[in-house]
């Protein structure tokens, strides 16, 4: 079915603190892609762009942060999540907006997306169900994603350099805040509420949600927050298996043939020139036993994760979803034939058929489980827990694994073809975007379609179970999840990079 389509000299065109841009309006949504928020020169602090005369076209997504690793593949099951590629550049701060008014006094909620991907890889488009359309269309709100630094851009410490490397390890974070302001100056001219901004992510957006909610940065430029299949917590900086900075750095530099001392140098490699040594610096020592990944650092940018610092005052008082999904990284926890774990199995998920029982998460389920309680304890704004647990008819039947929620909330299930599921699809959908627009818009996830919703409380774990036949639960799953631990079998959930399949460039 043809839609409509309207991009002319003057419109839509929206003033913005550092100039006008102009976007589109497409299916009776307001789109602006490819805005850039901010600047940084490699390894320092963001700051804002200059102002500019004229129109500047916002009509094409901007550069997506160069990936620590390219694929070398086809993608697998790209019926689940089809996914897409883009040109990439470590000058990568750019954001988009879908909007279905331009009116200043409109004041709808904002939610602002932070993509999957860890702390590596990955982009605000990088997924087909990413676009923020169907939402700001269908459930009367504005939606905000974004990239911003990844990887050795976007965490390597290299303070030792000079002052001005000082937060090197924070520059992704810092990115995020910067567009959390641009945001908060901006907005109202997209028609949203810069006092009612929801950040929300999967997987590693979900990390980086909760590491803004630990960092004073990003104190009041975000009031209600969701983490989905995300806490990741902090690194062990006693491990012994883990590389120190300082011998990743030693590695890197003799990657590119460069002294330690040859800092300059080493800002002028080109970024995908850098992100090639890079894999094969974490290669190498691998071969020898050591672990090096990116993820937030504490210090005084990023003090620490909830369970070691506890709950940050700011975030004591912002409402919060956090959930996961039933079958994550479909890891087999070996208990198939158990009869004590399949008997405490039926206790905790009645309604999840039998035969999907060893792939019970425990990866991101028994961390998600600790959070919840941990904020319900120490919080004042309430914690509304959910488990994602949906049968979908691929593969002659599977359950909802890592992502799997992506679509539904998004208003995209039509681009994912396994997740459709026949009549249930559009059910579903409702469901999910309902419950997640109507927490970012009124603090409460309660929606058409699903029993109230009961937030965590000091004493009870109340969980809501989302899928096309949602149900709320009390206390039903710490057993099950104490079980594995203790019966299971461990699997990793990926394996370290071999120094062979890393392709040498000649630099």
């Amino acid at each position: 079915m043809a839609k409509t389509f309207r991009c002319d000299p003057d419109y839509p065109v929206v003033q913005t603190k550092a100039g006008k841009i102009r976007g589109f309006l497409y299916d009776d949504v307001f789109t602006f892609q490819g805005i850039r928020y901010g600047v940084a020169k490699r390894f320092q602090m963001p700051e804002p762009v200059e102002p500019w005369e004229g129109i500047k076209d916002a009509l094409a997504y901007g550069y997506d942060c160069v990936w620590e690793g390219f694929p070398r593949e086809m993608p697998a099951e790209n019926i689940m999540l089809p996914n897409q590629c883009w040109p990439q550049s470590e000058h990568c701060q750019y954001l988009n907006v879908w909007t279905d008014t331009l009116d200043p006094n409109a004041k709808k909620a904002v939610m602002v997306f932070l993509h999957g991907g860890g702390y590596s890889v990955g982009s605000s488009i990088n997924l087909e169900p990413y676009p923020g359309d169907g939402m700001a269309k269908n459930d009367d709100v504005v939606v905000v994603s974004l990239n911003h630094r990844l990887n050795v851009f976007g965490f390597l410490d290299v303070s030792e350099y000079g002052e001005e490397y000082k937060n090197s390890k924070d520059a992704s974070l810092a990115d995020m805040v910067l567009a959390l302001e641009w945001v908060r100056d901006n907005i109202q001219n997209f028609g949203g509420d810069p006092n009612n901004v929801t950040i929300y992510g999967q997987s590693g957006g979900g990390g980086k949600v909760s590491a803004l909610a630990q960092s004073p940065a990003a104190d009041g430029l975000y009031h209600k927050a969701i983490i989905m299949s995300g806490v990741i917590h902090d690194k062990d900086p006693n491990d012994p298996s883990a590389a120190t900075n300082a011998e990743f750095l030693d590695a890197l530099f003799a990657e590119l043939d460069l002294k330690r001392n040859e800092f300059e140098r080493f800002l002028e490699v080109p970024d995908f020139v850098l992100i090639r040594a890079v894999r094969r610096a974490e290669a190498k020592l691998a071969e020898t036993g050591k672990s090096f990944g990116w993820a937030p650092i504490p210090g005084d940018y990023y003090p620490g994760d909830l369970p070691h610092k506890g709950v940050s005052e700011y975030f004591k008082n912002i409402p919060v979803m956090i959930g996961s999904c039933f079958a994550e990284f479909q890891m087999d926890n070996g208990l198939r034939e158990d009869p004590k774990y399949l008997e405490l199995f039926a206790d905790a998920y009645p309604t999840v058929p039998m035969k999907y029982a060893h792939l019970m998460d425990t990866f991101f389920r028994k961390n998600t489980l600790n959070y919840a309680k941990q904020r319900a304890k120490e919080a004042d704004a309430p914690t509304f827990l959910y488990m994602f647990a949906q049968e979908l008819t691929v593969f002659g039947g599977m359950m909802s694994g890592h992502g799997a929620d992506l679509p539904y909330f998004w208003h995209h299930a039509e681009d994912c073809p396994a997740a459709n599921i026949g009549p249930d699809t559009d059910k579903l959908e409702a469901i999910m975007a309902g419950a997640f627009t109507s927490f970012a818009k009124n603090g409460t996830p309660d929606t058409e379609g699903l029993p109230s919703w009961v937030p965590c409380t000091p004493e009870h774990v109340n969980s809501m179970l989302l899928s096309a036949e949602p149900e709320l639960y009390t206390d039903r799953e710490e057993a099950v999840m104490a079980y594995v631990d203790e019966h299971g079998e461990k699997r990793r959930f990926r394996d370290t990079p071999k120094y062979e399949e890393a392709v040498k460039w000649p630099y």
